[in-house]
């Protein structure tokens, strides 16, 4: 099984193209899908017509870690589930470094309680890859085959119970987070999340569910409702009536603009203290929200503002048909955060239950639900914000929700449908992301950092290259400046788009907004290792962007646009350098910038999204334009082109680890010592000055 790390999985599928053309073999590839149409029946009226897209064929199973990991990507391995924006798309990482998209089911019941099912195996032969809310997971986890599991915790719905008037606010929409109480209410209660911290098998923790945090028809608009509260002295009033007065001064009046923003007002002070709460006990476990529903989803500032204090929000999705697509990028661009879709389901008629209850979609017949299943995880795998799916429930009630009858015996077209999604879900989103841009008109790929360090006036002869975070800083008596720099000469082609990303924190206190400038860096001859204050001379150009981090979490993302900077600089000598700079209004605060000596896999490191055109394709740098001998070789291997200038080199073992790289060569011919490499097959990379490359097997004696 090949194993990549960090290493774009459309490059790694060229370049075993080109092996199966040099060795004269076939190879089966597991992208072998095809989406086709449908049509059916559906609605709560059995009378609205809906277009669906169902999956065709898969040819391959997906080749899966302990936990249902994709073992063709791993990163780093921490021990616990993380999230980690892979190739512009977000995922969930297992503990042992493998790419995880969630495929679950609520409401697995202990193993006792069924006769026929044996768990978790009868899950784990579906594809489903962990238990979802309302599962026994201790039970079923008891033996020796495990799977994953999320569980929840009451915070808020635990503390309106103990006191009536808790209770009395709820039932008016009244969530009652200002109360001083609830923080150490939720202190309590994370202690006994912590319980399950070290446990490799849980994903992460809900807090609460379906809470009544955003305007309807039964409670009103969230923020009137706040400001109805008759005891002016209550803290909740005052919260809001305080937020209020900030925006307007003691005059205001009440518009759209203030309700919708309440909105996430209400939500981040939430977020917040369980957040806190929570990693100040079981700092490593994935805080997964509380579950959204109804007009929650509708809502921006939610995402936006309760952002920095949530890992993945969770999204209970009922009413659409299908998830609109446009509303899941609204939560991944105003949050910068991946979700999960923790509930969803269609009722089929055709059969003998009750089917009143409930908000799930319904359907004819149990084709058409498998068919409702195959279109909504469809949307999800196209989705880059989405990180798993959660189906409600595993086994009817008086409703047609469960994937298995009363009597235990699965719904075998809904059962057929698991199968074909799950058994290689990881190559069906990367199809489903990828499709129709298959040639050479814009391939993405990841870079990552090369180096990173910063310099201080206040201590000009320390190196920096060691630390976690690259510091940009502005003071009175001091100034410190981070750099990045990111290697470009593996870019076989023009870049048409590129995107810096990189995780940080402001001041350590939190307080300010600071505004951070970005500069191209002209020298590119630091390196981390030796580079002070005293002997680096910059030479920083014209302001690329500006940004405002406002987040005290090292995991708050943010992303530049240097798409014209980098081109440039892959067009010129290959190696591109940024300088960070604190505006001097910010003088005292800083701002810290995630480094690649943070080892210890939680926070992401900078890295550049890429996407380029091939000015050149494999065929413009062919066989009859360079020699390679000798071929097996043993110590040395010479590379000579006759027509064209080598630009660079890479050197890749057959899993696909770069085990050696030789830039900067410009010249048609080199040698490239090779003793040290271990006996085995490995593929050459060879980049020539036009953008061209190609790539030759070597069989090293």
């Amino acid at each position: 099984m090949v194993k990549i790390t960090r290493f774009n999985f459309k490059t790694m599928f060229t370049l075993l193209v080109t092996i199966a053309v040099i060795c004269e073999t076939q190879i089966a590839f597991g992208q072998d899908f095809s989406v086709i149409n449908t049509t059916f029946q559906g609605g709560s009226t059995e009378s609205v017509t809906n277009n669906s897209r169902a999956l065709d064929f898969a040819n391959n199973t997906a080749s899966l870690s302990q936990y249902g990991g994709w073992m063709d990507v791993q990163l780093t391995a921490t021990g616990h589930f993380r999230t980690e924006l892979y190739n512009d798309t977000w995922y969930m990482v297992d503990p042992d470094g493998y790419l995880y998209f969630g495929a679950g089911v609520n409401s697995v019941n202990a193993k006792n309680t069924y006769s026929t099912v044996t768990l978790p195996d009868d899950l784990i032969d579906v594809g489903l890859n962990h238990l979802a809310n309302w599962s026994d997971y201790e039970s079923i986890n008891s033996g020796t085959n495990k799977i994953p599991y999320v569980f929840r915790e009451l915070f808020m719905q635990g503390y309106k119970n103990t006191s009536q008037r808790g209770k009395d606010f709820w039932a008016e929409g009244i969530i009652t987070v200002f109360d001083p109480a609830f923080a150490t209410y939720a202190d309590n209660l994370a202690q006994t999340v912590a319980l399950r911290k070290d446990d490799p098998y849980c994903i992460g923790v809900f807090s609460d569910n379906e809470m009544p945090i955003y305007s309807n028809a039964t409670y009103g608009e969230l923020l009137d409702r706040y400001l109805a509260i008759t005891a002016n002295s209550d803290p909740n009033y005052v919260a809001a009536n305080d937020w209020m007065i900030g925006r307007k001064g003691a005059g205001y009046t009440i518009d759209t603009t203030d309700r919708s923003e309440f909105h996430g007002y209400i939500a981040s002070t939430y977020y917040k203290i369980v957040y806190d709460a929570i990693k100040l006990y079981a700092p490593n476990m994935l805080y997964i929200g509380s579950r959204l529903h109804g007009a929650a989803k509708a809502y921006p500032s939610i995402y936006k503002d309760s952002a920095p204090y949530i890992d993945v929000f969770s999204v209970n999705y009922y009413g659409p048909f299908e998830p609109n697509m446009q509303q899941l990028a609204m939560w991944e661009s105003e949050s910068s955060k991946p979700f999960i879709i923790s509930e969803f389901y269609a009722k089929g008629f055709d059969v003998p239950l009750d089917n009143s209850g409930g908000a799930g979609y319904h359907v004819p017949s149990q084709l058409d639900r498998a068919l409702y299943f195959e279109n909504f995880v469809i949307n999800l795998l196209e989705s880059k914000g989405c990180v798993g799916y959660q189906w409600f429930k595993f086994q009817d009630d008086n409703s047609n929700r469960g994937l298995i009858n009363d009597n235990e015996v699965w719904y075998s077209y809904l059962q057929n449908s698991l199968i074909e999604i799950n058994k290689d879900i990881y190559n069906l989103r990367d199809f489903l992301i990828t499709q129709g841009n298959t040639d050479n008109s814009g391939t993405n790929i990841q870079v990552p950092i090369l180096e990173d360090t910063y310099t201080d006036s206040n201590s000009p002869t320390t190196i920096r290259g060691d630390a976690a975070y690259a510091l940009v800083k502005n003071h009175s008596n001091f100034d410190r400046v981070a750099y990045l720099k990111f290697d470009l000469l593996s870019i076989p082609g023009t870049i048409t788009a590129a995107t810096l990303h990189i995780n940080g924190r402001t001041t350590e206190d939190g307080v300010g907004t600071v505004t951070v400038d970005v500069y191209p860096e002209g020298n590119d001859t630091w390196d981390e290792d030796t580079t002070t204050y005293n002997n680096f001379s910059p030479s920083i150009g014209a302001l690329i962007s500006s940004f405002n981090p406002s987040g005290s979490s090292y995991s708050t993302p943010y992303s530049v646009d240097i798409t014209s900077y980098a081109e440039a600089e892959r067009s010129g000598d290959g190696t591109l350098s940024l300088a960070f700079k604190l505006q001097i209004i910010d003088n005292g605060n800083d701002f810290r910038i995630v480094s690649k000596e943070d080892t210890g896999g939680v926070n992401l490191p900078a890295y550049l999204d890429i996407t380029y055109t091939s000015s050149l394709s494999v065929t413009d740098f062919d066989d009859k334009e360079f020699s390679f001998y000798p071929n097996p070789a043993n110590d040395k291997l010479s590379i000579q082109s006759s027509s064209l200038e080598i630009r660079g080199i890479d050197v890749f073992s057959i899993e696909g680890k770069k085990v050696l790289t030789i830039d900067n060569v410009n010249s048609n011919k080199l040698e490239l010592k090779i003793g040290h490499l271990n006996k085995g097959i490995y593929l050459v990379k060879i980049f020539n000055s036009n953008g061209g490359y190609n790539t030759k097997k070597l069989i090293k004696k």
